[in-house]
C-alpha cells in the first residue's frame, strides 16, 4: 500500500487501508499469493477512478480455536462497471467496452489469475460495481492461526492511552471512522472534525471547558484550509497552542517535513496509516511531552545516544526477559517486534526490515547461533548485512570471541541494561555506517566511474518470489510509475539541506527496492538513511548524489530488462 499511495496521491486520491481489531495477527498462509492479488486489485481500483478513494479492508468473517476465516475487499469510486459487462472482465485482456480500453488501457492476465489464485485458496473473487458510483472487489479465504505468532498489534500494551483526549481533524469521511475506531480501540476519546474551521470550534470549546486535547491529528491536505494553515490559526492563539499535534501527508507534498518542523509539529506519518506505525507514534511524542520532568537525567543521555528511533527485532524465550528488554527498548525511543526463537526470527527478517536484531543465544526450536548462520547464509545471495547483536546470560570469558566469530555484531551480557543496550546499538550502527563508506569512499563520485554490479537481477527476483514472472513484472512496473516521484522527494529534500526529510525519503526508497535484488541500489539507500539519522552532515550531499544514480542506473536496468 505504500508503495501504490505515491501513485494513487498523484491522482489527489485518498488510499485507506484497514484491518479490522479483531482479526487475529498470526496466520498461516501465502503472503506472496494475497499480496499479488491485493495489488492487482488496488492498483487496477487507481488506475479507474478519478476522485474520491479507494480503500482495502481486511475483516473477520469467522473464528475457531484453529482457523479464521477473512474477507478482503477492495473498494473505489471509479467509473464502475455495467452489470452485462460484469463477467467478462476476468477474462484474460478482456474490458468492459473499448472506450475504457483507449482511457484508462486494459487489466490485462490481472483478474483473470487473481480469480483462479482465490479459488485455488478456496474461495472465489467476486463485485458489486454500479456505473458512475465505484466498484467493490471481495474474496474470502480459510487461514489456520498460528500458535506461535505475538499479537503484534498489543505489543506496547504496558502504555496506557486510556483517556487520552485527542482532536482528528480530516475532510475524508471513511478515513475519519476509520482513525476513530483505532483510537477508540486503544481507550482514547476521540473528537471528530471535518474541516480546519470546525477544528478550531472544537478546540475553542474544549478550551472554555478547560478540557484541552492532549493530540490534535490532522490531516495535511483539506480544502479551503489545509493542514498547515488549521496549525498557523492554532499558533497565533496562546489558548489553543498546547496540545501535541501529529501531521498526516501524502508522500508528493513537497517540503511537508520542513514545513512541519517550522511549525512545531511533533510528529509526520505518511499515508495509509498501520495501525502499529500509528500507536507506536503517538505513544513516543506523548512520553515526550513531558519526559523533561519525569526522566532522570542518565537515562536522557542514553536515549540520543543513538540518534534516532531504530526498528528492532528481540528474539528472546523468557517471557520476563522480553519484558525487561522491551521496556528499555523502548524508553530508548525504539520500535520493538518480538519472537520467541530463531526460527520465528528468521521468518519475521523474511517479511520486515529492521535495523538490528537482538538475539538470545540460547532458545528452543532454534537458537540464537544457528539463526545468525542462516542469517549470513541468505546475505551471501542478497549482498545486504543485517545487524545481529547477541544476548548471552553466561557472561564467560571467550563468549564475546564465540559470538563474534558465529557471525554476530556485538555482545551483550544479560541481565541487560539501558546503558549496555544502548552502546551497543550505537557501536554498530557506526560500524555499519563505516562499512558503508569504506565500500564507497569517494560518495558519488564512485558511481560516475566505471559503473558497478548490474543494477537489478531479474532471474534471482525471480527466484525470490517463486518463479512469479507475471507478479515480478508487475512490481517492475509499479516501480517505474513511482520512482520519479521518490527521486522528486528527495531531491527536493536534499535542495532544503533536511536531514529528516532527506532520510524518510531513502527509507521509502530502500523498502521499494528490497522488492528486487537490487543491492547497490539498496545499500546507496540504507548508506544514505543512517547518514541523516547520525546526522553526519559532512557525507550528506555525496551519499544523496550517490543514491539518485543508483536509482537512475536501477530504472533503466529495469526498463530495459527481458521479462
Amino acid at each position: 500500500m505504500k508503495a501504490l499511495a505515491l501513485r494513487a496521491h498523484e491522482k489527489y486520491l485518498e488510499l485507506l487501508w484497514q484491518t479490522a481489531s479483531d482479526v487475529p495477527d498470526g496466520l498461516i498462509g501465502d503472503a506472496g499469493r494475497l499480496r499479488q492479488i491485493l495489488v492487482n486489485l488496488a492498483g487496477n481500483a487507481i488506475k479507474f477512478t478519478e476522485r474520491g478513494e479507494v480503500g482495502v479492508l481486511v475483516e473477520l468473517v469467522s473464528l475457531t480455536e484453529s482457523n479464521t476465516r477473512l474477507r478482503f475487499s477492495v473498494r473505489d469510486t471509479g467509473i464502475g462497471i455495467p452489470p452485462d459487462k460484469q463477467r467478462l472482465i476476468f477474462e484474460a485482456f478482456s474490458q468492459a467496452d473499448a472506450s475504457t480500453t483507449r482511457a484508462y488501457g486494459g487489466t490485462g492476465l490481472g483478474l483473470s489469475i487473481s480469480r483462479q489464485i482465490v479459488r485455488i485458496m478456496g474461495g472465489d473473487l467476486l463485485l458489486n460495481s454500479e456505473v458512475g458510483r465505484g466498484s467493490t472487489f471481495f474474496f474470502e479465504v480459510e487461514l489456520p492461526l498460528s500458535q506461535e505468532a505475538e499479537n503484534v498489534s498489543e505489543s506496547d500494551e504496558y502504555v496506557d492511552l486510556t483517556g487520552v483526549r485527542v482532536l482528528v481533524v480530516d475532510d475524508n469521511q471513511t478515513n475519519r471512522r476509520i482513525l476513530e475506531e483505532m483510537l477508540k480501540n486503544w481507550k482514547m476519546l476521540p473528537t471528530m472534525a471535518d474541516s480546519g474551521d470546525a477544528a478550531l470550534e472544537e478546540m475553542r470549546r474544549a478550551a472554555i471547558n478547560d478540557l484541552p486535547f492532549d493530540l490534535v491529528l490532522t490531516d495535511c491536505h483539506m480544502p479551503r484550509m489545509d493542514g498547515f494553515m488549521f496549525v498557523e490559526e492554532l499558533r497565533k492563539s496562546p489558548d489553543l497552542s498546547g496540545s501535541t499535534i501529529m501531521m498526516l501527508t501524502s508522500a508528493d507534498r513537497k517540503g511537508a517535513f520542513d514545513r512541519c518542523q517550522q511549525l512545531g509539529i511533533a510528529a509526520t506519518l505518511l499515508k495509509p496509516l498501520k495501525q502499529q506505525e500509528l500507536r507506536t507514534t503517538i505513544v513516543e511524542i506523548l512520553s515526550k511531552t513531558d519526559r523533561s520532568q519525569r526522566q532522570p537525567a542518565s537515562t536522557a543521555a542514553v536515549t540520543t545516544s543513538t540518534n534516532g528511533r531504530l526498528r528492532i527485532l528481540l528474539a528472546e524465550d523468557n517471557q520476563v526477559n522480553q519484558q525487561v528488554a522491551t521496556c528499555l527498548l523502548k524508553k530508548l525511543g525504539h520500535e520493538v517486534q518480538v519472537v520467541e526463537n530463531g526460527q520465528l526470527a528468521l521468518d519475521a527478517l523474511s517479511t520486515s526490515e529492521f535495523d538490528v536484531v537482538l538475539m538470545d543465544v540460547q532458545m528452543p526450536v532454534m537458537d540464537g547461533f544457528k539463526a545468525v548462520a542462516a542469517i549470513r547464509e541468505q546475505e551471501q545471495s542478497t549482498g545486504r548485512h543485517q545487524l545481529v547483536v547477541a544476548m548471552t546470560a553466561h557472561a564467560m570469558s571467550g563468549d564475546r570471541d564465540r559470538c563474534l566469530s558465529a557471525g554476530m555484531d556485538d555482545y551483550i551480557s544479560k541481565p541487560i541494561s539501558a546503558t549496555a543496550v544502548s552502546k551497543a546499538l550505537s557501536r554498530v550502527m557506526e560500524q555499519s555506517l563505516k562499512a558503508l563508506n569504506e565500500a564507497n569512499p569517494n560518495g558519488a563520485a564512485s558511481a560516475d566511474s566505471s559503473p558497478g554490479p548490474s543494477p537489478f537481477d531479474f532471474e534471482a527476483s525471480l527466484a525470490k518470489f517463486d518463479g512469479d514472472r507475471d507478479f515480478v513484472n508487475e512490481l517492475c512496473e509499479i516501480f517505474l510509475q513511482t520512482a520519479p516521484k521518490m527521486l522528486d522527494s528527495l531531491k527536493s529534500a536534499a535542495e532544503q539541506c533536511d536531514p529528516r526529510a532527506c532520510g524518510e525519503a531513502a527509507h521509502l526508497i530502500k523498502g521499494t527496492v528490497a522488492n528486487f535484488c537490487a543491492n547497490s541500489s539498496y545499500a546507496a539507500a540504507l548508506r544514505l538513511e543512517q547518514i541523516c539519522r547520525t546526522e553526519q552532515l559532512d557525507e550528506f550531499h555525496a551519499a544523496h548524489q550517490l543514491l539518485a544514480v543508483e536509482v537512475d542506473r536501477l530504472i533503466d536496468a529495469v526498463r530495459n530488462r527481458r521479462p
